[in-house]
């Protein structure tokens, strides 16, 4: 082998540093009655620079998004 055809070393994946929330967070999210699932729409809603009460005022997201609202 030449001196300028080095083998690198293996790449390996970064890893995330878990995150610490206060006991309080944990306490206030087992309060909140609303949680807002993982819906395409908004995502769609998002990407189109619009909110989901925009995009599908009566879909069941905005119905979600509703619900947060009133909790609030």
């Amino acid at each position: 082998m030449s001196e300028n055809s080095a083998v690198s070393p293996p790449v390996r994946p970064m890893r995330r540093a878990p995150t610490k929330r206060p006991a309080s967070w944990w306490r206030a999210s087992a309060r909140r009655p609303v949680l807002l699932p993982d819906r395409a729409t908004y995502r769609h809603a998002s990407a189109e620079g619009r909110n989901v009460m925009e995009a599908e005022p009566m879909g069941k997201a905005a119905e979600e998004v509703r619900q947060l609202y009133k909790w609030t």
